[in-house]
């Protein structure tokens, strides 16, 4: 069958990373309007604190999250059952169960051997046993230029709601 496709550019984007912080800011303005950035293109917002419940080396924590796309909020991940059946990513094969992530004081082993991107694990450096935040940073602290089949594009800034269970 011949398809004839019609293609329309809305936009070109000679600088991604400004691209990438003007979505920030946007999202920024509109939803916490005076939150600076604990660094360069990463943000957190915490919903919930509890200042006197800290986490220190070695101990396993239990996170549950919820991942969303800036440009569009759509939910592309998250360990949360209800939340995976009410956005239609829900798989059964899956466990939904709390994420357990091992605290360590160096960054780079804390990343390394707990398998997540840097933003995320910010967030999660920056809080407490039973604190809630929100984060969200450049696509250069998720999944980069080539980003995440299926669900998350190249150069995606990324938003995390974060609940770290509290201490048992």
């Amino acid at each position: 069958a011949n398809v004839v496709y019609s293609i329309f550019i809305d936009d070109v984007v000679s600088d991604i990373t400004a691209w990438q912080e003007k979505m920030l800011n946007d999202f920024k303005d509109a939803n916490f309007q005076y939150l600076d950035s604990l660094r360069g293109g990463f943000y957190l917002k915490k919903m919930i604190e509890c200042p006197n419940d800290t986490i220190v080396e070695g101990n396993d924590i239990k996170v549950e999250y919820i991942g969303r796309l800036i440009e569009n909020g759509m939910v592309f991940d998250t360990n949360i059952q209800d939340t995976a059946k009410l956005y239609r990513i829900y798989d059964d094969s899956r466990s939904y169960d709390p994420m357990t992530i091992t605290y360590k004081a160096e960054e780079e082993a804390f990343f390394e051997e707990n398998n997540i991107v840097k933003g995320f694990g910010y967030a999660i450096r920056n809080m407490n046993y039973g604190e809630t935040a929100i984060c969200f940073f450049l696509s250069d602290l998720g999944y980069g230029a080539g980003g995440s089949d299926p669900s998350i594009p190249e150069y995606a800034p990324l938003c995390f709601w974060i609940h770290i269970q509290e201490d048992d």
